[in-house]
């Protein structure tokens, strides 16, 4: 109950942290408010593999403290309780959980991250699955751009009625202003160019009224079409061009990254494993000592832990450790550590 009411808590931590960066996307037009729900939904693999061996590891430390608290664990060593005893009920808590943490990393996070570059590919094309609504203004690019569509065709892509703002910035800043148009049409149509990805509006019979912030000189251009392409953002949603490969794909490449990527998935599973073994020795608490104190060096070794893990995969990645040794090294030292651990307390408690 400890293991699921910690999984709980961390998980909605979770969505609320992803919850809050996929705003900030939707508000600086880098994600379509429409895909918000589902975003978050693919998000949540690669989650459970940071939350999953932290739960367990915490649900173990408190429920064999409890056990030391209450002087329970005094009474089972009394009777002849070995580490082996002990282990027998921590493994068969832990390796479903490692099996499953396999499954997901090795299958779940790819497929996850493949369907949510699938949605964003096929909102791109389509002015409703972006977010364009009708009678709606519509604010990009921090206030920079402003759109608003007074109708839209079945299609998705055709519009009509058509007001645009647009502000051209320049400087290290981005603050000084040097354009500020409004553009009106009777009609357009959003469409994406297929080669580059960037995504245009184009007008049909409309006026733009060109403004000088520095003279407030108004000029007035008629035009029969015109595109205004829709500035990129600088913050863009992160390339996931591994991420989308399957195990299987990168099993048979022998790039570096494929290859670090590939020990990545892996590894959580081997996290939980060794952060359970560690919790063994972390959950031992004195009569009159604190459990916080204990609780504090198990976050700490388990932040080294996943530190130590992401610098040995960009070594990978860069080749500056063999495949052969890969990220498998970090593994091997905690589970040493918690090796060694164990049985220095074995040998303080005589057990």
């Amino acid at each position: 109950m400890t293991f699921l009411a910690i999984s709980v808590v961390l998980v909605m931590v979770l969505l609320g942290v992803t919850l809050g960066e996929l705003l900030g996307d939707v508000a600086d037009g880098v994600l379509p408010a429409t895909l918000v729900g589902k975003q978050l939904l693919y998000r949540l693999p690669e989650g459970l593999s940071l939350i999953l061996p932290l739960s367990l590891f915490m649900g173990v430390m408190f429920g064999m403290g409890r056990l030391y608290r209450d002087n329970e664990m005094a009474v089972m060593r009394a009777t002849g309780l070995s580490w082996v005893n002990m282990l027998k009920p921590l493994m068969f808590l832990a390796l479903p959980l490692v099996a499953l943490l396999f499954v997901n990393g090795l299958l779940l996070s790819s497929a996850a991250a493949n369907a949510s570059d699938t949605a964003l590919e096929k909102a791109y094309k389509s002015a409703v699955l972006w977010g364009l609504r009708p009678a709606t203004f519509h604010t990009l690019s921090k206030g920079d751009l402003v759109i608003y569509i007074e109708s839209m065709g079945v299609d998705g892509n055709t519009l009509n009625n058509v007001f645009l703002f647009n502000r051209e910035k320049i400087g290290e800043d981005n603050t000084q202003i040097i354009k500020e148009q409004s553009w009106f049409a009777r009609s357009g149509r959003f469409w994406v160019d297929k080669e580059t990805g960037k995504r245009f509006i184009e007008l049909i019979d409309g006026e733009i009224l060109d403004r000088d912030p520095h003279s407030l000189a108004l000029k007035k251009i008629s035009f029969e079409r015109a595109q205004l392409i829709i500035p990129e953002n600088q913050k863009q949603v992160k390339s996931r061009d591994v991420q989308r490969k399957t195990s299987l794909e990168l099993r048979a490449s022998t790039a570096s990254t494929d290859r670090a990527e590939l020990q990545w998935r892996g590894s959580p599973a081997l996290v939980a494993l060794v952060m359970a073994l560690l919790a063994i020795p972390l959950s031992y608490v004195a009569p009159r000592d604190s459990r916080g104190g204990r609780v504090l060096i198990g976050l700490l070794v388990y932040a080294l832990y996943i530190n130590l893990l992401t610098v040995a995969k960009d070594w990978m990645a860069t080749a500056e450790t063999p495949l052969a040794i890969g990220v498998w090294w970090v593994h091997v030292v905690f589970f040493g550590l918690a090796v060694a651990w164990i049985w220095l307390q074995k040998r303080r408690l005589r057990i």
